[in-house]
């Protein structure tokens, strides 16, 4: 369902802001670290659908990554709701649904946690 606003990914800079035709909610990286206490050393097995040990690997490292997220609109009040809608959303689930996971996040089958914060 098209609900005519814009979702991005891009640094919301002034130069940015004023180039935005629509509602925009834009979702930006502003920061990566490790989560060091959750480091594991040694190797994991690697199991096929049968649960037969078919390998072994090195244990996944976990990252905390931040995004800054911002509402651009013509009224402030219209960006409020904007931003209390996207808060609705992330506090529904406390993880990614697995759907959602693509690439080599999607081959290790660990969780993805959500905190909003």
């Amino acid at each position: 369902e098209d609900s005519g606003v814009d979702l991005v990914f891009d640094a919301p800079t002034k130069d940015w802001a004023a180039r935005r035709n629509a509602p925009t909610i834009s979702v930006f990286l502003h920061g990566i670290r490790e989560d060091a206490g959750r480091r594991r050393t040694g190797t994991a097995e690697t199991h096929d659908e049968e649960g037969v040990i078919t390998g072994w690997r090195t244990p996944p490292r976990w990252f905390e990554l931040t995004y800054l997220v911002t509402a651009w609109t013509n009224r402030p009040q219209d960006e409020h709701r904007l931003l209390s809608e996207v808060l609705r959303t992330l506090v529904r689930t406390d993880t990614l649904p697995a759907r959602l996971h693509t690439g080599s996040l999607a081959e290790l089958g660990l969780t993805v946690e959500l905190e909003a914060a």
